[in-house]
C-alpha cells in the first residue's frame, strides 16, 4: 500500500503535538560555566558527562523538584571557578599515589519559581566521586547546599 505525503503530514503532525505535550518546562538559561574551562580535563570523572553546563543544570533542577514538585529552574549561573578537591592512595604494587576521591563544588546562582512565586539562590552543588581507584565499585554522591535566598 502507497501512503499519501498527507497521510505523513497527518501522523508528523501527531507526533509532533505528542512531543510538545511531553515537553512542558521551559529550558532554563544557563550561563557562565566557562568558568569550568580550567577543570575540563577532570570533568569526565565524576561519571555524568563532559558538558558540566547540562548535567548540573539538569541536577540541580531534579534536586529542586525533588523538594518541591513545581519548582521550575528559570536560571542557571556558575559564578566562579568550582572548587576542587582530591585524594589518593598508595598503589600496593608500585608505591605511586593513584586518584581514589575527587570532590568538586560548582559555586551557583540559581532563579527558580514555584507556582506564583520566583526566588533568586545562592547554592553550591557539590559532586563526590569515591574509589576512582577501582572500576566496579566508584560512587558519586551530590549535596545541594543552599548559601542565601
Amino acid at each position: 500500500m502507497k501512503k499519501s505525503p498527507m497521510f505523513a503530514l497527518v501522523v508528523g503532525l501527531g507526533l509532533s503535538v505528542l512531543a510538545s505535550a511531553d515537553n512542558s518546562s521551559a529550558i532554563p538559561e544557563v550561563t557562565g560555566f566557562d568558568c569550568a574551562d580550567a577543570i575540563q580535563n577532570v570533568i569526565p570523572l565524576l561519571g555524568r558527562g563532559e558538558d558540566a553546563a547540562s548535567f548540573v543544570a539538569i541536577d540541580v533542577e531534579t534536586e529542586l523538584k525533588r523538594q518541591h514538585k513545581s519548582s521550575e529552574l528559570q536560571s542557571i549561573s556558575c559564578t566562579a571557578e568550582p572548587e576542587i578537591k582530591a585524594a589518593t592512595l598508595n598503589d600496593e604494587n608500585s608505591g605511586e599515589a593513584v586518584l581514589s576521591r575527587l570532590s568538586v563544588t560548582f559555586p551557583l546562582e540559581v532563579s527558580v519559581s514555584a507556582g506564583k512565586q520566583t526566588m533568586d539562590m545562592v547554592v553550591d552543588h557539590q559532586y563526590l566521586a569515591e574509589n576512582l581507584e577501582t572500576t566496579d565499585q566508584r560512587k558519586v554522591t551530590q549535596k545541594f547546599i543552599v548559601k542565601s535566598q
